[in-house]
């Protein structure tokens, strides 16, 4: 494996990065993820602590220890069990294991987004139980909540990501994409049809 010698974002706290920067960030994990998708494999565990920074301080998806590989016409790929990070975990993947699809990468995209924006998960609570509850029964707080000066596209794109039914959240890559770099860019962030074909 490469080596780096730089921090994970998980050590990015709030306020240390321009929106700017993690649009951009983001923007790059979503390309990748996309890239292993495209040959098949879900994470199932995207979090800040797995997103290394090279030296040039570009983004690099790392641990598929809970990698699977996905097969949209089969089920037998699945895990019955739940594996995955309470507070980054999709609400299908803490209750329907088997049900879990690209849909769940997205959600964790989500929460990276999430935390670079807040300085925090999406949820957080003393036991890993009481937050799998969370995730499966309430909405995170709305970003601008924990921090006011969240521009409101962010948010909107954050919690589409973040959305309890799987199929509304940001099915393509390429559209999630874009509306970050639309942000960051200074264009319109005008409505696209999501592709059927995921992230």
């Amino acid at each position: 494996m490469k080596y780096y010698s730089s921090d994970s974002l998980e050590k990015s706290v709030l306020g240390a990065l321009s929106f700017e920067r993690i649009t951009e960030l983001v923007e790059t994990i979503v390309w990748a993820v996309s890239h292993a998708r495209r040959r098949g494999v879900l994470h199932r565990d995207l979090k800040p602590s797995n997103i290394l920074l090279d030296e040039d301080g570009q983004p690099d998806v790392a641990d598929l220890g809970l990698a699977s590989l996905h097969d949209q016409n089969s089920s037998d790929t699945y895990t019955k069990c739940i594996f995955g990070t309470p507070a980054y975990m999709a609400p299908e993947q803490a209750s329907s294991p088997a049900e879990v699809t690209t849909s769940a990468d997205a959600y964790g995209l989500g929460a990276i987004l999430y935390q670079l924006l807040t300085g925090r998960p999406p949820f957080q609570r003393n036991t890993s139980l009481s937050i799998l509850n969370q995730v499966k029964l309430n909405a995170p707080t709305n970003p601008r909540v924990i921090r006011r000066s969240i521009p409101y596209d962010l948010v909107r794109v954050c919690l589409k990501c973040l959305n309890k039914n799987p199929v509304r959240r940001h099915t393509s890559a390429a559209v999630l994409a874009d509306y970050l770099k639309r942000w960051r860019t200074g264009q319109p962030m005008t409505s696209r049809q999501e592709s059927a074909h995921g992230l």
